[in-house]
């Protein structure tokens, strides 16, 4: 098994991957690939290698896959959510070496593209801001908390705090802020899922990020009315999808 075999089309590379065309993904991919740093961890590996490794650039034994089979198994796991064991065997290797492969260009992943999430000027946001977002003409941010399910920790403790009632699993929570324009502009780190939304954004201390009279947008449960108050910051909350004909008074705008 081989990416071209794969990538066939941009169809295919839609599917497995959430690019939109093949040239994307050798571009991403050459961009990324030189942040990869995964190292050997056999024991053997010196061994087998000491007489060649002056031959080779990087230690241990030969790659079971090529550089853009390992970033497409990065890609197909973030997208379609596959387990390992259903990667070992669409790649022919073992599940081990899936997890080393995902985590090594998931890190280089990070430092490649870590610069591209970034607070824009209030310039920058006013010139790229939607139609449907004009007559939010303060709108800074939106803001949600997003949770990834976790398998359930051995340890007590660590079952209770990651539980989220919401979810009904444990979890991992991190905040998330987006541009009008959808620009994904903050990523938090992980927090246990049992913390409130309300918890995680004032401990990051997002809100000092926004500039005063300016406004954020955050659903109901985030209940930070008074800290935006108290920075000069507006908040407002939409109304809920079913069941509610028009904006309820403790949804207005502060």
């Amino acid at each position: 098994m081989n990416s071209e075999q794969l990538l066939v089309c941009d169809k295919d590379v839609q599917f497995y991957t959430g690019l939109s065309t093949k040239s994307i993904f050798n571009k991403l991919h050459s961009f990324i690939s030189p942040f990869v740093n995964r190292r050997w961890t056999g024991v053997t590996s010196m061994i087998k290698n000491v007489r060649k490794f002056k031959a080779k650039s990087r230690y241990g034994p030969d790659r079971k896959l090529t550089s853009k089979c390992e970033f497409l198994l990065m890609l197909m796991k973030i997208r379609l959510g596959l387990l390992n064991a259903d990667l070992a065997k669409r790649f022919n290797i073992l599940e081990c070496l899936v997890s080393r492969i995902f985590l090594a260009w998931l890190r280089a992943s990070s430092l490649a593209l870590k610069a591209m999430v970034y607070l824009p000027d209030e310039e920058t946001l006013i010139a790229t801001k939607p139609e449907r977002f004009r007559k939010l003409s303060s709108l800074h941010s939106i803001i949600d908390c997003t949770e990834l399910f976790i398998e359930t920790p051995k340890d007590l403790y660590l079952q209770s705090a990651t539980w989220s009632n919401y979810k009904h699993h444990n979890t991992l929570k991190l905040l998330v802020a987006c541009s009008p324009n959808s620009s994904i502009i903050f990523i938090s780190k992980a927090y246990l899922g049992r913390v409130s939304d309300k918890a995680i954004t004032l401990d990051l201390n997002y809100l000092d990020l926004i500039p005063m009279h300016c406004m954020v947008m955050a659903d109901k449960v985030f209940n930070i009315q008074g800290e935006c108050a108290s920075r000069n910051i507006s908040l407002y909350v939409p109304p809920g999808r079913r069941g509610t004909s028009q904006m309820p008074s403790d949804c207005q705008k502060n």
